[in-house]
Formats: structure tokens, sequence, C-alpha cells
């Protein structure tokens, strides 16, 4: 018993029950005073600002298009993990969003994603096919010349552009709308 006591009268044994115990406490707070929000599971993919009062989450109600609705509802939520951020950096337009993605090829294809949205749009805005043709990377220069075209079409109503496109599934899209 002497042992006992002369082994928890070492001043290394009550800074390690001390450390402990802080260690306790630590996982007692998190786990009872500060719980995780019960919406945040494996099968939500975001969280709702519902308790945000600048949220326009009450907007989004009054949508009819579920489309639309759905792309008020992205806008308007707070981002807890990297699908969210994608959406919302892809719908919005804003690379922030997608630098908050923690996986490299994700953010990557979300901030590419934008930047190659936003050269489609200057092309056709523009009517500079060569914007799309002065890409280097063969696949980007394809993907903006075929959405190039397909914008072409949909703008002027002339089913001549669809023929330029090379992609098959977008080429029939585009003769069908």
């Amino acid at each position: 018993m002497g042992n006992i006591k002369n082994y928890l009268n070492n001043d290394y044994m009550k800074i390690f029950l001390i450390i402990i115990l802080m260690f306790l406490l630590l996982v007692l707070y998190y786990l009872i005073i500060k719980p995780m929000p019960s919406s945040l599971n494996s099968n939500s993919n975001y969280l709702l600002e519902v308790n945000n009062p600048n949220s326009n989450l009450s907007i989004c109600d009054k949508i009819k298009n579920k489309e639309q609705k759905n792309s008020c509802i992205i806008t308007n939520t707070q981002c807890f993990d990297d699908k969210c951020y994608y959406d919302k950096g892809r719908l919005t337009k804003n690379e922030l969003d997608c630098f908050k993605i923690n996986d490299e090829n994700l953010r990557i294809s979300c901030s590419s994603g934008i930047k190659i949205d936003s050269l489609i749009q200057n092309a056709v805005l523009k009517d500079d096919i060569n914007l799309c043709l002065n890409i280097e990377d063969e696949n980007l220069k394809l993907s903006c010349t075929n959405n190039y075209y397909y914008a072409k079409k949909m703008n002027l109503k002339n089913v001549s552009y669809c023929d330029k496109i090379n992609n098959e599934n977008l080429k029939n899209e585009c003769y069908t709308n």
C-alpha cells in the first residue's frame, strides 16, 4: 500500500492525471454541451441555415419550378462537405466555394469548370470561336467548341450549328431542342 501512495505522490503522475482529466472534460464538452446538429448525418449532403436570420430560404419556398427551387436552396445553404461546396461553387460560379473543397481533384474540377463555363459564355457573347480554338488542352478545346456551337444553335435557332458538334449526345440534344 505504501508503494501506491508514493507512486501517486510522484509529480509526473499528478501531471498525467491532470492531462487526462482535461481531455475528458473536453470530450464531454463536445458530446454533451456542444453536440453536432442532428441534420449532419451520412444521408445529408447539406445543412440548411434554418436559424440564420439573413438566410433567404423562405424565398425558396415560394418557387414552384423544382430546378429553380433546388438552385435557390443550394445558393442559400451553409456547406459542411465537399459535394455541397462543389454544387454551390458551380451553381453560383463562385470559386471561393471551390477553394473550400478538401478533395484536390474535386476542388480542381470545380474551379476549372467555372473557368471553362466563363470562357464558353464569353466566346458565345463575343461571337468568337477563336476563344475556344486557342485553348491548348484538346479535351477542353473540344468541349468549349461543342458547347459554343450548341449555344449558338439555341440562341439563333439555326440547326446548321448542330452539324459542327463532335459529341454525339450533345449533337442529338442539339437537334431535338
